[in-house]
């Protein structure tokens, strides 16, 4: 009997090892904010990784309130240990020129089945990987003059 759970323990251990698409997470936050120019408003969305700038892995894109946002990928500290992924979703109220609103963005669901509030779209050796945000840590909305 104890050499059957030592064996399940192993094959258990080593099918977690060969699990090649998880990522070190360390937290994401999201952060509205208004003002500015032609009544501007919208989200910043933080997402950061335990983990330096990698050329195996290409992060893309955002999914996110029905929506396909462009990353931009930044290294967070002097070490280059935290990688942060930044979107500014930003929305006027107004068209500045002819006071029209403006257009609405098509809106586009999640690629993959997902109860996740967000998805990460990112390439790992040229291949196409979703990473699940499950939540957004809500920080304190900024009012810009």
């Amino acid at each position: 009997m104890k050499y059957l759970m030592l064996l399940f323990v192993f094959l258990s251990a080593q099918q977690k090892c060969n699990q090649t698409n998880e990522l070190p997470f360390i937290k994401a936050t999201s952060q509205s904010w208004s003002g500015g120019a032609a009544a501007m408003r919208g989200t910043y969305y933080n997402i950061y990784f335990a983990m330096p700038k990698s050329e195996e892995i290409k992060f893309d894109s955002l999914w996110v309130d029905n929506k396909r946002l462009a990353l931009a990928v930044m290294r967070e500290s002097d070490l280059g240990d935290t990688l942060r992924l930044f979107v500014n979703d930003k929305t006027g109220l107004r068209n500045p020129i002819d006071g029209n609103e403006p257009d609405k963005p098509t809106q586009v669901g999640f690629p993959v089945e997902s109860t996740a509030e967000a998805l990460v779209g990112y390439f790992l050796n040229g291949k196409r990987i979703y990473f699940p945000v499950i939540t957004f840590t809500r920080l304190k909305p900024l009012a810009y003059p």
